[in-house]
């Protein structure tokens, strides 16, 4: 996302509708299971240069127990963890 410059402030709104793809052109990226290292490869798009970028990285966690839609209680369902953290950037 293009940054109006140091200390400008971008909305979540705007952050939402310029989301990166991954290679098989989703925006998200399961986690499995299995516990590890993983490097999920993205593309920015094509002609993409900024001098002042936000990227945001958004992690909703699975691990919590809650109420899924169908009213059965399980491990994923329900409201979970969420982590976001921002990074100012240039592409060249």
């Amino acid at each position: 996302m293009d940054n109006k410059g140091p200390g400008a402030m971008e909305t979540q709104e705007c952050l939402d509708q310029n989301l990166l793809q991954l290679e098989d052109g989703s925006t998200q990226f399961p986690i499995p299971a299995v516990s590890g290292h993983y490097y999920p490869k993205v593309k920015l798009p094509s002609n993409l240069t900024c001098e002042h970028c936000v990227l945001q990285w958004h992690y909703r966690a699975g691990n919590n127990w809650g109420y899924c839609d169908d009213g059965r209680g399980a491990v994923g369902c329900g409201p979970q963890e969420t982590f976001r953290a921002c990074s100012d950037i240039s592409i060249s």
